[in-house]
């Protein structure tokens, strides 16, 4: 933190205003007439200062504390609050204190379910032991797949190929037999042996014989279409089985890596589980002497959030509402929106200075904390980042939520002798200021100037620090 006489955009130049009509002394040095107008020329006083002079993008935001969260993971009720809101506490200092008896309560249930905890862990971790060996198995018939897949294949083919083919045979045998002994009842001559002894057949028993030949032949047409339809869909499903068993050989490594990281996760949750509850259960164990609550950091105490006999609810501490919250104040943050034509410019750890409506006549050195990739505010012509700053430097004193403005260094220069820019004039390409001499004498004086913030000018040559600098102006009366 620093008290200095360099500002930065509209505010700078108000500040500066202010602080130059403060200083001045008018004086009217000429006048000239013209017609029933008088023109006065009008100078007024300041001083030529040494310090820094600061540009950069300049942004309103809003202060923020780091908070700090006094937390009681556990369940019990609450006997002492010994704090209040704004209240400035240090490390260490009690906060709350618990009822010991329901603590006590509250780690016996906790042993128990440790014991549960620890018995869930042994069976993942044998888990992880047995399953490993089933995995490695798996792993193997999935890589002989590369090989046996094929195989498997033509097989499964050539068999249902071979039962068409049967069944075709089978039909073509019936329809064969039936026409021959047709041929016999109808009196026809039949060449084949095999079918001569059945000559001597009375036409009642060839009927016969014909009738069970037609109904074979029903049965096995049926057959002969399963066959087929088995044929093409068995040919699918073992094309399918055997791209499927490609995929587990391409796969193989890839799924027993995730098998055994599944196992393995198990047993870490599982471990996680006894390592919480043990920490419950140390924890708790901490307070049973006294009960007393600590503040885990130095600051002022923002919130309250439990009174007397209130009871804390052992819940994610997350989302629960802590005891109390502690500002730290010495870490302080601004958050400012910047447009998207400007945050290219910045980058985390660039450095910023940061003024506070309640202590217009401090300065905070800063850097950029964080830079947002999202738009904080969308439209139709503006689009903006939330940037946010850490102060430095002796931060205390600063409340939560303080307006503040930061602005964004682009050029400083340090420790150097500037005046306003409206006390320096241009002539032939050289610059003047005049300066009141020790007889109240206005000196024309050459100088050379430097970096300019906007509203002051660094002089590097021909004005001393403490000189008092007029600035000319012009006023008209009648």
């Amino acid at each position: 933190m620093e008290e200095r006489k360099n500002f930065t955009g509209r505010q700078k130049s108000i500040v500066l205003a202010a602080v130059a009509l403060a200083l001045a002394g008018t004086v009217v040095l000429t006048a000239f007439s013209t017609g029933s107008n008088k023109t006065e020329t009008v100078y007024k006083e300041t001083t030529a200062e040494r310090g820094t002079l600061t540009a950069g993008i300049s942004e309103t935001g809003i202060a923020s504390i780091q908070e700090v969260k006094v937390n009681f993971d556990q369940t019990a009720t609450i006997e002492e609050i010994y704090v209040v809101t704004g209240q400035k506490v240090q490390k260490g200092d009690p906060i709350a204190k618990i009822s010991v008896s329901s603590l006590q309560e509250e780690m016996n249930q906790k042993e128990i379910e440790l014991v549960t905890a620890q018995l869930d862990l042994q069976k993942a971790q044998n888990n992880l032991t047995t399953e490993t060996l089933q995995a490695q198995l798996d792993r193997e018939t999935n890589l002989g797949y590369a090989t046996s897949a094929q195989e498997e294949y033509d097989l499964e083919v050539a068999q249902l190929e071979l039962d068409l083919e049967t069944a075709s045979q089978n039909l073509l045998d019936a329809k064969q037999k039936r026409s021959y002994y047709q041929k016999i009842l109808d009196g026809k001559e039949i060449n084949e042996d095999k079918y001569n002894n059945y000559k001597e057949l009375t036409d009642d028993e060839l009927e016969d014989m014909i009738d069970d030949l037609d109904t074979q032949i029903d049965t096995l047409t049926l057959k002969y279409h399963q066959a087929e339809i088995n044929a093409e869909q068995g040919k699918k499903k073992a094309e399918l089985t055997m791209r499927q068993n490609l995929i587990k050989s391409d796969t193989a490594d890839a799924l027993y890596e995730n098998t055994i990281a599944e196992l393995e996760a198990k047993v870490q949750t599982a471990q996680f589980k006894v390592e919480e509850l043990q920490s419950d259960i140390d924890e708790a164990a901490s307070y049973l002497a006294d009960g007393i609550i600590t503040a885990t950091s130095d600051g002022t105490v923002m919130s309250v959030n439990y009174a007397v006999g209130d009871k804390i609810k052992n819940t994610d501490s997350l989302t629960s509402s802590p005891i109390a919250v502690i500002g730290n104040t010495d870490v302080v943050y601004v958050s400012v929106s910047v447009d998207q034509e400007d945050i290219g410019s910045l980058e985390i750890g660039d450095p910023a200075q940061v003024v506070l409506s309640a202590f217009e006549d401090t300065y905070y050195d800063a850097v950029i904390y964080s830079i947002s990739t999202s738009p904080a505010m969308g439209g139709t012509s503006t689009v903006s980042y939330a940037v946010t700053v850490q102060l430095q430097g002796d931060t205390s004193g600063i409340f939560n939520g303080m307006s503040a403005t930061v602005t964004f260094v682009s050029k400083q220069v340090e420790d150097v002798i500037y005046v306003s820019n409206r006390a320096v004039t241009v002539e032939d390409g050289k610059s003047y200021v005049k300066i009141k001499d020790e007889n109240g004498e206005a000196v024309k004086t050459e100088v050379t100037t430097g970096f300019s913030d906007g509203s002051n000018v660094e002089i590097q040559s021909g004005v001393n620090e403490g000189d008092i600098v007029l600035i000319e102006s012009k006023v008209s009366s009648k």
